[in-house]
C-alpha cells in the first residue's frame, strides 16, 4: 500500500512539474492611448477556437496578468466603458519565458465596432526590457542616466526638458519613478559620472516583484567595478 502512494505521489508531482515548465504567461499594461494613463477594471479575457480560457481584468495601475499559459496562438480581447474595445490575434505564447504586451485604447463617446489587431511577437522589442550599456551612454551625449533613459525608451519623457523636473515614466508622476544604484534605493539626485555606469536597465511595466510598491516606473544602475573606468 505505502510503495501504491508513493508512486501516485511522485507521478502527481511529475504532472505538476512538467505542466509548470511547458507553461508560459502573459504580463500587460493598458493604458489611454491619448493621455497614457493607465485604464483600470478593464475587461481581459484570453480565447482560444472561440473558447475562453481564461478571464482577468486590469489593476489600479492598468497591469494585467495571465498564468500559467500553454504555449500556442491566443485571442485577447478587451473591453471598458467609455473605450473602443481591442481585439488582439495571433498573441503567441511561449513554453517557457514572459509574453509581454503594452496596449492603448482610445475613449469615445458612442458605439464603434472594436479594432482588430495582428500581433507580431517581435521578442527583442516587446519581451525585452531596454538595456542601456555605458559605452551607449557614452557616446549619447546625453548627461545622465535619466536623459539617456527619455531619448531611448518611448514611454520615459522629461517634459519640462533640461535639469528641470524629473523623469516620467508611462504616464506616472515624476515621485513614482524609482531610481536604484548597485542594488540600492535611492532619493533626490542620481548623478553619476558617465564612465562610472556600466549599464542602465530601464523598467515601465513588468516591474520585478522586489519593486513592487513601485506604481510608475525603475530606472536601475549599474555602476562598473573599482579600477574599470
Amino acid at each position: 500500500m505505502k510503495s501504491r502512494l508513493s508512486l501516485s505521489g511522485v507521478l502527481i508531482l511529475f504532472t505538476f512539474f512538467s505542466y509548470a515548465q511547458s507553461s508560459g504567461e502573459i504580463i500587460g499594461k493598458l493604458t489611454d492611448s491619448l493621455t497614457n494613463q493607465p485604464i483600470p477594471f478593464a475587461g481581459v479575457s484570453l480565447e482560444r477556437d472561440g473558447e475562453i480560457i481564461m478571464q482577468s481584468e486590469t489593476e489600479n495601475n492598468g497591469a494585467f496578468y495571465f498564468k500559467p499559459v500553454r504555449p500556442g496562438n491566443y485571442e485577447l480581447k478587451i473591453t471598458s466603458v467609455g473605450y473602443q474595445g481591442i481585439t488582439l490575434v495571433d498573441v503567441y505564447v511561449h513554453g517557457v519565458g514572459i509574453t509581454y504586451l503594452n496596449l492603448s485604447m482610445t475613449a469615445t463617446s458612442y458605439e464603434i465596432p472594436p479594432i482588430i489587431v495582428t500581433w507580431k511577437d517581435e521578442r527583442d522589442i516587446i519581451n525585452e526590457i531596454p538595456h542601456i550599456s555605458g559605452e551607449d551612454l557614452k557616446n549619447s551625449g546625453s548627461r545622465d542616466a535619466g536623459q539617456m533613459a527619455v531619448k531611448t525608451v518611448p514611454t520615459v519623457y522629461n517634459p519640462d526638458g533640461g535639469d528641470k523636473g524629473g523623469i516620467y515614466i508611462a504616464g506616472s508622476r515624476a515621485d513614482a519613478t524609482l531610481y536604484v544604484i548597485d542594488g540600492i534605493r535611492v532619493e533626490g539626485s542620481t548623478y553619476l559620472p558617465k564612465s562610472s555606469i556600466e549599464e542602465i536597465v530601464v523598467y515601465t511595466f513588468g516591474i520585478p516583484a522586489k519593486y513592487g510598491d513601485v506604481t510608475g516606473g525603475v530606472i536601475e544602475i549599474t555602476t562598473k567595478s573599482v579600477g574599470v573606468y
